[in-house]
Parts: C-alpha cells; sequence; structure tokens
C-alpha cells in the first residue's frame, strides 16, 4: 500500500525505513507488529494532524471490516515500542472521543540514509505484558493480569471514510466492496453499529445498547466506577510497577492519584458517598492489605492488614464484607468489618473446603443481603451464587445454574437482579450473565471471545456497567539454547487463540508439544521445531494440560478434567490408549520423573497443596511429606524435586527428596517469583529456573547466590518454556494481554 520510493523518518533516536518495514532505535532494530508498522507509518507521516479511529481503520484495513481490538491491540504495540509509559505519553497523544495525534518532531531524510550494520535477524512481532493472581489451580487475570486478559470494543459508527483525507497514504476502495458491506449493514438491521446484534439483550434487566472504551493503554489492571458514574480508578501495569490513576467518563485527561511503584492493586471500591477511594494492596499477592484515600489523591490511610482480594460496601458505607481464607483450617469465611476498624465478625462459612469465589462479595441495595460465588464441592470446579442473610447469616443458593468458576458480581440498582462474570469451563472467556432476584433466572448478556474481570461496577442509577475487558493470545517461539536473543516465532494464532499457554514441552524426536485453546476447550498438539506439521495429539474433551512425555518416549502425562473432575491421564506417545492414573477427589500440575517411573502431581484444589507420587504403570499414589507444595520440577538424576513452597507467609524454593517429600533446603525468591506452569532444572542440573510475574525467567543455581534472570529473553512476562532433551533447543511462549475498562451502556 506504501508505494513512496525511499520513505525514510527520523524523530528523537529512532529511523523509521517505510520501504524495508523497519524500525530503529540508536541503530538497533525494534520488534512490531506488521499492522502496528502501518499505523505507525501513518502516523508519522501526518505527525501533528489529528487521526480519527475511522481514519486509521480506513488506511490500515483498508478492505476488511474488523473489530476496534485490532486498533488498540496495535496502538499498544506502538507505544510499547516506542518505549512510552502510560503516566508519561511522548508521541502518541490520545484525543479523548476524537482520535489520536502524533506529536514527534519528525524529519524526513529523503531517501537519503546512512549505511549501518544489521547483526541479527529481525522479527516482526511484539507481545504486551498482562499480569494474573493466581488463586486455586487457575490463574485468576485481576491485577493488571501481569499472568494473562480478547476485546469487543465500542462498536464503530462507520468503517471508512471519504478518501483523500491523509494525503501522504491515500488509497482507493472497491466500490462493489463498499456495496457488499452496505449490504451487510443494512440487512443486519446496526443503523451503523456492525456487531451490535451479538451484544444486545432483551431482558427485563440491564439491555446492552453499546460499549464505550475508557483506557486505551492496554494494562489496566482492576477499575472500579464511583456512585454517580462520572469518575472511575483504575490500576496500570508498567513491567514491574503499579500505578492509580483517576479518570472521567465522559472523556478528558486521566490524573495520576499514586505514582508507579512496587506493589499490585488487587481491588478497588469507591465508597458509596463517592468521596474515597479504598484498595487492596499486595506486595507478591501472598497477601493483602486494605487502605484508603481521598478521590482526588492524598496521603493514603491504612485500615486494616489480612485482606487478600476485594471488599463491598453497606449501603450506608459504614460496614464492608470481604472473604477470608484460613490456611491451616482450609476454610473461608465471609467476614464484615467496621470502617474504622474495631470491630469484624464471621458471618457464614463456605459449604465446602474449595471456598467462597474471593472476588464476588456483593451488598445488596437494601442491606439486607450479601451475594457470593462459592463452590459447590470439594473440587473447585462447580459454583453456584449464594444469597447470605445479613442479619444471622444464613445461606442459600440464589440459583441452581451451576458455572466452572465465578470471578464477580454486582447488584443492579433496583435489587431485582445480579450481573455476573463467571465462565463456564475451566478455561474459557470469563463472560457477563444476569441473574434475577429472587427468582433465580439466568440468562447470558454478553457471549463473545473476550473476557471480563471481577471488576463489576453499576452506579446508583443502574445506567451503565463499567468492567475491565481483556483479549489475550500466545504463541511459541524457538532459540538456540546457546543465544535465546535468536528466538524466532513459529506459531501464529490470532486473539482467543492461545498456543502453549497452559504448557509445552519436548518429545524425544524433537517434535514440540504444546497445548492450543479452541471453542472446543484446550488440548494438546505436537509440531517440528519449526512450527510445521502441526497435528492434534490428544482427543477432544475437557481441558488437557500441562503436557510431558517420557524419556523413552512412550508415554504423554498431562492434567485433563474430560472425566468430570480434574485427574492426572496417561496416553501413548501417538495420543492413542487414554488412562486415568489418578482418582484422588482432585489432582493436577502433574511433573515426569526423568527416568520415566513416576509422575508427582498436586492432590489439593488450590494452588498450594500435598504432593503424592505414583508409578507412570498406575497403582497406589504415595504422599510426599507433610508439607504443602506446588509446581514440580524433578532433577536430571529423579533424586530430588524442586517446587513451590511458604514459608512463615512468604514464597520459596523447596528442594525436596523424591524418596519421601522431606525438605532438603529452601532459597529465597524475587518479588514477582512465579512458580505456575512448572519449576524446569538446567540440562546440566547445575540449577533450577522459574518464570517471573512481570519480566522473563530466573535461574537459581544449586550451589546458592542470589537468583539471576537467564539473559537474552524478551523482558516481558513470558508462559511455557523448556530445553529440548539434547538441550541444544530453547522453546518458550510470548503472550499478548490486552486490558482496558469498558462502559457498557444499558438501551433502558
Amino acid at each position: 500500500m506504501y508505494n513512496k520510493a525511499q520513505r525514510i523518518y527520523e524523530f528523537d533516536g529512532f529511523r523509521l525505513d517505510v520501504n524495508e518495514r523497519q524500525l530503529w532505535r540508536d541503530g538497533e532494530p525494534v520488534e512490531l507488529y506488521a499492522k502496528a508498522f502501518e499505523m505507525l507509518v501513518v502516523m508519522v507521516e501526518n505527525s501533528g494532524r489529528l487521526l480519527t479511529k475511522n481514519d486509521l481503520f480506513t488506511h490500515v484495513w483498508s478492505d476488511q471490516i474488523v473489530e476496534e481490538s485490532n486498533l488498540t491491540v496495535n496502538m499498544s504495540a506502538i507505544r510499547k515500542a516506542l518505549g512510552e509509559r502510560a503516566s508519561q505519553p511522548h508521541y502518541v497523544k490520545t484525543i479523548s472521543g476524537q482520535g489520536y495525534r502524533f506529536v514527534a518532531d519528525v524529519r524526513e531524510l529523503n531517501g537519503k540514509s546512512e549505511e549501518f550494520v544489521v547483526e541479527s535477524e529481525t522479527i516482526s512481532r511484539i507481545v504486551i505484558e498482562h499480569e494474573e493472581s493466581a488463586v486455586g489451580d487457575r490463574e485468576l487475570r485481576v491485577e493488571g493480569a501481569s499472568e494473562i486478559s480478547n476485546s469487543t470494543l465500542q462498536i464503530e459508527e462507520q468503517i471508512t471514510k471519504t478518501r483523500g483525507q491523509i494525503p501522504h497514504s491515500a488509497f482507493r476502495i472497491p466500490r462493489l466492496k463498499i456495496a457488499i458491506v452496505c449490504l451487510i449493514l443494512i440487512s443486519l438491521g446496526i443503523g451503523g453499529y456492525f456487531l451490535r446484534s451479538a451484544l444486545l439483550t432483551k431482558n427485563s434487566g440491564l439491555q446492552i445498547a453499546s460499549i464505550k472504551r475508557l483506557t486505551e493503554n492496554g494494562k489496566v489492571g482492576t477499575a472500579a466506577l464511583s456512585p454517580d458514574g462520572k469518575l472511575f480508578a483504575y490500576s496500570v501495569s508498567e513491567g514491574e510497577t503499579r500505578s492509580l490513576w483517576l479518570g472521567h467518563t465522559d472523556g478528558g485527561e486521566p490524573i495520576e492519584i499514586r505514582p508507579p511503584a512496587n506493589s499490585i492493586y488487587l481491588s478497588l471500591r469507591f465508597a458509596p458517598d463517592g468521596s474515597s477511594l479504598y484498595y487492596v494492596l499486595s506486595e507478591n499477592y501472598q497477601s493483602g492489605a486494605l487502605y484508603r484515600i481521598p478521590v482526588f489523591g492524598g496521603v493514603p490511610e491504612k485500615i486494616r492488614d489480612n485482606v487478600r482480594w476485594s471488599i463491598t460496601f453497606a449501603p450506608d458505607g459504614k460496614r464492608f464484607a470481604f472473604v477470608r481464607h484460613d490456611e491451616e483450617k482450609n476454610q473461608s469465611s465471609l467476614v464484615i468489618s467496621d470502617v474504622q476498624n474495631t470491630s469484624e465478625q464471621i458471618i457464614a462459612k463456605a459449604p465446602t473446603t474449595a471456598g467462597f469465589a474471593p472476588y464476588t462479595p456483593a451488598w445488596s441495595p437494601d442491606g439486607a443481603t450479601i451475594a457470593i460465588g462459592a463452590a459447590t464441592d470439594n473440587n473447585g470446579y462447580s459454583f453456584k451464587i449464594f444469597t447470605i442473610s445479613v442479619a444471622d447469616g444464613a445461606m442459600k443458593p440464589l440459583t441452581n445454574q451451576i458455572w466452572n468458576g465465578i470471578r464477580g458480581l454486582t447488584w443492579q440498582n433496583n435489587g431485582n437482579g445480579i450481573i455476573a462474570a463467571v465462565h463456564e469451563t475451566s478455561f474459557s472467556t470469563t463472560q457477563l450473565w444476569q441473574v434475577s432476584f429472587p427468582g433465580g433466572e439466568t440468562q447470558s448478556l454478553i457471549a463473545d471471545l473476550n473476557s471480563y474481570g471481577a471488576s463489576l461496577s453499576l452506579p446508583a442509577d443502574g445506567s451503565n456497567l463499567l468492567a475491565v475487558q481483556v483479549q489475550e493470545q500466545s504463541n511459541v517461539w524457538v532459540a538456540p539454547a546457546d543465544n535465546f536473543a535468536a528466538g524466532k516465532q513459529i506459531t501464529f494464532g490470532s486473539f482467543g487463540q492461545n498456543n502453549g499457554w497452559n504448557g509445552i514441552g519436548w518429545m524425544p524426536d524433537g517434535k514440540i508439544m504444546y497445548t492450543k485453546s479452541s471453542d472446543k476447550g484446550v488440548t494438546i498438539w505436537t509440531m517440528n521445531a519449526d512450527g510445521s506439521n502441526q497435528k492434534q495429539l490428544i482427543p477432544n474433551g475437557g481441558d488437557s494440560l500441562y503436557p510431558a512425555v517420557t524419556s523413552d518416549g512412550h508415554f504423554v502425562v498431562f492434567q485433563s478434567n474430560r472425566s468430570g473432575m480434574s485427574a492426572i491421564w496417561r496416553a501413548d506417545i501417538d495420543g492413542g490408549n487414554l488412562v486415568q492414573l489418578t482418582h484422588d477427589e482432585i489432582a493436577g500440575q502433574p511433573a515426569l520423573s526423568p527416568d520415566g517411573r513416576w509422575v508427582v502431581y498436586n492432590s489439593n484444589q488450590t494452588d498450594s497443596g500435598i504432593l503424592r507420587r505414583i508409578s507412570i504403570e498406575g497403582g497406589e499414589p504415595v504422599r510426599l511429606g507433610e508439607k504443602e507444595l506446588s509446581w514440580v520440577g524433578i532433577s536430571p538424576d529423579s533424586k530430588s524435586f524442586a517446587a513451590g513452597y511458604q514459608e512463615n507467609g512468604k514464597p520459596k524454593l523447596a528442594i525436596a527428596s523424591l524418596e519421601d517429600g522431606e525438605i532438603i533446603k529452601t532459597f529465597d525468591v524475587p518479588r514477582l517469583a512465579n512458580f505456575r506452569l512448572g519449576i524446569h532444572w538446567t540440562p546440566d542440573g547445575s540449577g533450577m529456573t522459574y518464570r517471573d510475574w512481570a519480566n522473563g525467567i530466573w535461574k537459581q543455581e544449586l550451589s546458592d547466590g542470589a537468583p539471576t534472570r537467564l539473559q537474552g529473553l524478551p523482558p516481558e512476562k513470558l508462559y511455557g518454556y523448556g530445553w529440548s532433551l539434547d538441550g541444544k533447543q530453547f522453546a518458550y511462549v510470548r503472550g499478548a494481554e490486552i486490558s482496558d475498562v469498558v462502559l457498557i451502556r444499558n438501551a433502558k
């Protein structure tokens, strides 16, 4: 689409070579999506001009009907590539409600450029970071979803505008295509709003008219809407730091009310009178404390410790409720406290050991009832919405509808219903449902490829619903084990297709085994190390996760809920002859011993549980020690294992005996250490590696010393990874998680 010869532009330390399709910074190549590169060219060539969203759609997606999420994803990639922070945008300025303006001082070189050396092959992809909070065996994308978050965004009124508005990159749209598009729009009866038919819901409660995007940085963690619906607060993730912001729902520049810091905002709530903002702050996801701050900023006041998730206010603002979990008793309770922190009481206990859904408490408008999600059995894969009487603690189910998980609840202002963020299967997107009260009738509000997290807020008049909307994607990369920086992308799934998100592994013949998501669940595939010859290995049936293969190449081991509960399964190397190895109440996180004899797994529903060892042939499992451990990695000599461990409330890396599970040694870990998806030993057995919530992979030498990051990997959060059996190649998963605040408008 670009026909101008030798177009090269410079601004600050950047050089944009249009013909070579490459962005450079201080002589080094900068990775960028193909469409993000085209968007950057349009903005640079129109530096200083206001470009509407329709301008960018018209000049980058000239003959395609696309969702606004494509624009947001690529704009986030551009900002990341240019090194911008949400608190300090340097080059791309968002003009609220209008579009974008590129504000750098651009110089065109007129085709004359200096020579410089390219020392490595360039890569045409970049990823956007997000983060997640681990609760149970699944990651809840809550705070900045720094571990994964899928956006059908505010629907555009037009898909094209008159050509010729942007002088440097005009083009022609085939008239036939325009006519076809117009006919489609008319036939759908959506009056210029494509895809709106998928969002409209006819019911007696909330009726969705449109979805408006309130932020565009793609890095939002949690958010809340003020009682009058005019303000919203949200946290922003920047690598290992988080900041707190205040915005106006009708537009305007946001206000930073807390600067970036090494802390995590687990939840936000406005006080019922709108004068203050409450937030739960954590250092490492393991604990939390409740703070209060004036809405427009000021000195925070700590209200109380030992609040880990979110709170819900009584209508008068004098009391709040929250979930607390007793680790020793393995018991969840609903606690009510006064805002002065002078008293608290437990009014209800969860019906099963799987507990209450921690982000779900919601106090009714009349003050008489608290709605909450709770597991109906100890497996933690079956949840209902319950109501609890504030007066006497009486607890009863609101509806017979069962979901795999419940992420958030909020009452409608008239008290006649509840909006719920739920997921129907273990790893499905989190969708919005409406539940009537007291009848308990359920109806889906939105069913799309997006996820809607625990941050649900309705203003007092019930006019709009605020939510955090998340889009996620992951793909597999492969690099030489001695040069991680030379990694190449080998899968190219689109948003909603997560390749390797839930585990990857190497097979003895050099192929890669990886998980792949679809509308039928998560299953396991294989491919060559260059991404070719992709084939499904494990048949569909529930979700199949965390694959591993025996070193002799005979068996594949994985976690699956295909039998109705989470268990460890074994299959032949060709995917046939499926055998369920474990029959505990729940089992997951399998790890194979390199000698091929043993499978170690977690036999609890929480992220840290009791470890057991079972023969690859099946039989009776053996308990490994008394300590709660998680995400095992077995040593190359099959004599010991590494695992995540909690010691006095702090995460540790533990080494334990494979014979009896007794802990031999522990190591301190960085603040954002992340053991999920397993601990991996280095090929030479000299140390162990594990992930970080925000940046790369850590290595801990057995000979002590502080952990260090593996060098050469992208400076972002990574997912599954591992070395080939010969130690010569390294596969890893890069993910894109775009998370923003949206306002869902009620048609009533």
